[in-house]
């Protein structure tokens, strides 16, 4: 397993677990269950509200045979258990993918469990991955939003790679392609784009510098100094 974020609300903690395909895969009761029964038997170190937790399936769509990952949304006050089917590939990178879009925010979004969140994820996803599918056509596992947040709609999106070559860099290209190019049923606000790895090792390459601007930029600097040293040399003599 590992932790894939925190956020606000108490303390939501978004930890994700993968099952393999050779078992009996468990329903979204069955890992309800492991979780109440860890918050009232086990000495964990920090308190999970039993009565708070609450379990749904989200699938991410894949060609291969699929496990079955278990992601854990804990806090004082909610926990929220999402299934989702993956591939049998375990990712190798890792990315979130953060944008806003330009559309008045419905507290009903910020429940991984609503109808409105399930509808806007599922529009997400079905019109961007496809972008991703023909940029990384062996690497690109699947994706799934993870939240949205208030601020016209702050969407975090996971992007999952079977490999570590793939670079922040190739992530950003993609979706400002999808976001310029997709004719998209929602409206991205392209400067509010960014992403981060959350697994993997590899590095973003720094874009080129501008030797124009560079060379334009510095020529009032460079006057200034001329007319310093001519004040100079006058006073000299």
């Amino acid at each position: 397993m590992r932790v894939l974020r925190f956020r606000s609300g108490s303390v939501i903690t978004d930890t994700e677990v993968d099952f393999s395909s050779n078992e009996t895969l468990p329903s979204p009761s069955s890992v309800k269950d492991v979780v109440v029964e860890a918050a009232n038997n086990s000495t964990l170190g920090f308190n999970i509200t039993a009565d708070s937790v609450n379990v749904s399936t989200a699938i991410i769509p894949t060609q291969a045979p699929s496990d079955t990952q278990t992601t854990i949304f804990s806090s004082a006050n909610q926990t929220t258990v999402l299934t989702s089917a993956s591939t049998t590939t375990k990712p190798a990178s890792a990315f979130n993918v953060i944008f806003s879009i330009n559309r008045t925010f419905d507290s009903n979004l910020s429940n991984s469990t609503s109808p409105q969140f399930k509808a806007l994820a599922d529009n997400i996803t079905t019109q961007i991955s496809p972008f991703f599918q023909a940029s990384f056509p062996k690497n690109f596992l699947g994706m799934q939003v993870l939240e949205f947040r208030n601020g016209s709609i702050v969407t975090t999106l996971e992007v999952l790679f079977s490999s570590g070559t793939v670079t922040q860099g190739q992530v950003y290209d993609t979706i400002l392609n999808a976001v310029k190019n997709g004719n998209l049923s929602f409206s991205v606000i392209p400067s509010s784009i960014s992403v981060i790895q959350t697994l993997g090792n590899s590095t973003t390459v720094p874009p080129k510098p501008n030797i124009a601007t560079g060379i334009a930029g510095s020529l009032p600097v460079l006057f200034m100094s001329l007319i310093v040293m001519l004040l100079s040399a006058a006073f000299h003599y």
